[in-house]
C-alpha cells in the first residue's frame, strides 16, 4: 500500500544501500536508462538526486520544480540476495508543454550489511553494470564524445571483469561445497498431543508421537524459525522458537515440558569420535525429576548433579559392556537401572533421561546415535 510522503515520515530516515545500478524508465519516446552508481540515500535525497539525473540528462524535462506524491515500501526475495527489499517511488514530472507524466521507480536494495561487497562478486552484476555504460556510450555518441569514450571503456571493462568473476565462481562451485549443518527433532514432552513441526514454515514431520525422532536433516548454516503444533492444526503452537544451525554441527531439538509449560531444549551432538573408541552423554529431560546423578552400579558418579534441561560433557570410553544407574542427586536412592549397555567402537550415544517419576509414562532412557 502506497504510504504519503511527509517530512515526518519514517521513510525520510530509512538508510538505503542500493546496488551499483538500477532502471529508470520513462514513458516518453520509450527512452529507457539506467542511473550510474548511487548509495546511501534516504529517501528524500534519493529522489533529489533521480530529478537532477534527469534534469541533466533528459533535455524534455524543463521545470526542476517537479514533485511527487508518495514513496511505497514492499519486500520482494531476490534469489541471490537474502533480506533484498523493492523500494518503489511514485513520481509527477513535468516533461514539455507541460505535459503531465507519471514515473514509477523499482529500486532494489541490499539490507545485508557489506552489499555493495557482496553484489560485486557475483557476474551478474558486471554484466549488468555493463550494459549499463553501454547504453549511456551509445547515448553520448554524438552528444558528448568524451563521455562517449570513457562509458565504452567501462562497458569493456566490466564486460572482462564479468567473465572473470563467472570462471572463479565456477571454479569454486567445482571444488568448494558449502558444509551443512545437521538437525533432528525428538517429541519428548510426556503429556503434550502428537505434533507437526514446522522449519521455516515448511513442515519437515507430520504426526510425530512421544519419544518418536527423525533421522537428522542437513540444513545450510542460519538461523531458522521452529515451529511446533498440534497435530493436523496450525492455530496454536506448542512451541515456538528460533534455533541456529552452525556450519558442520549436529543439533537436536527436542519439546520437552508439560502442556501448561512446555519448552524447546536443543542440544548439540559430536560425530566426531577417536579411532576405536566410543563416548556417552547423558541429557535430563524429565520435567518432574530433581537433579539426578549418572554412575556406574553401586560404583562411583561419573556424571553428578545433572539438572532438568541440562546436557552432560562426552565421555570416552573404550568399546565394552557395562551397567550404569541413575541416582537421585548426593544420594544412593535409584531411580533408573541401565544394566548391559553396551558401547560399540566408533559411536557416539545420547542419552535422554524422558518420562516422569512414579507415574505414567515412567523415566525411561531414551538412546541415540550419532
Amino acid at each position: 500500500m502506497a504510504l504519503p510522503y511527509t517530512k515526518n515520515s519514517r521513510l525520510q530516515k530509512l538508510p538505503i544501500l542500493l546496488p551499483q545500478a538500477f532502471e529508470l524508465s520513462l514513458p516518453v519516446n520509450d527512452i529507457s536508462l539506467t542511473i550510474p552508481y548511487l548509495k546511501h540515500f534516504n529517501a528524500f535525497l534519493l529522489v533529489k538526486k533521480v530529478l537532477s539525473f534527469l534534469k541533466l540528462h533528459l533535455p524534455v524535462i524543463t521545470k526542476p520544480t517537479a514533485f511527487y506524491h508518495h514513496v511505497s515500501i514492499q519486500f520482494m526475495h531476490w534469489p541471490q540476495y537474502s533480506h533484498s527489499l523493492i523500494l518503489s517511488v511514485d513520481l509527477d514530472l513535468y516533461f514539455l508543454h507541460d505535459a503531465l507524466a507519471q514515473v514509477t521507480l523499482h529500486i532494489l536494495v541490499c539490507k545485508k550489511k557489506g552489499g555493495d561487497q557482496h553484489l560485486s562478486r557475483n557476474p551478474d552484476v558486471y554484466f549488468q553494470k555493463a550494459n549499463m555504460y553501454q547504453m549511456l556510450a551509445e547515448y553520448y555518441k554524438y552528444v558528448n564524445p568524451e563521455l562517449h569514450v570513457k562509458y565504452y571503456y567501462k562497458h569493456l571493462n566490466h564486460l572482462k571483469k564479468a567473465t572473470q568473476s563467472f570462471r572463479i565462481n565456477a571454479w569454486q562451485h567445482q571444488f568448494v561445497q558449502p558444509v551443512p549443518g545437521r538437525l533432528r527433532f525428538l517429541h519428548a514432552s510426556p503429556d503434550a498431543p502428537n505434533v507437526d513441526v514446522y522449519l521455516d514454515g515448511m513442515r519437515i514431520h507430520q504426526n510425530v508421537t512421544y519419544l518418536e525422532t527423525g533421522d537428522f536433516l542437513p540444513l545450510p548454516e542460519g538461523q531458522y524459525q521452529l515451529d511446533i503444533y498440534p497435530s493436523g492444526q496450525m492455530i496454536h503452537t506448542i512451541v515456538s522458537s528460533k534455533i541456529t544451525i552452525g556450519r558442520g554441527r549436529f543439533l537436536t531439538a527436542a519439546v520437552t515440558g508439560h502442556t501448561d509449560n512446555p519448552r524447546l531444549v536443543t542440544i548439540t551432538e559430536d560425530s566426531l569420535i577417536p579411532a576405536g573408541e566410543a563416548k556417552i552423554k547423558f541429557i535430563h529431560l524429565s520435567p518432574d525429576a530433581p537433579s539426578l546423578d549418572i554412575a556406574v552400579k553401586k560404583g562411583d558418579v561419573i556424571f553428578p548433579n545433572l539438572s532438568y534441561r541440562k546436557a552432560t560433557d562426552y565421555l570416552g570410553i573404550m568399546p565394552m559392556t557395562i551397567d550404569l544407574e541413575v541416582r537421585l542427586s548426593g544420594t544412593a536412592d535409584v531411580v533408573l537401572n541401565l544394566e548391559q549397555f553396551q558401547f560399540n567402537k566408533d559411536n557416539a550415544y545420547s542419552v535422554f533421561l524422558t518420562g516422569l517419576t512414579g507415574q505414567d509414562p515412567g523415566l525411561k532412557p531414551l538412546i541415540l546415535t550419532s
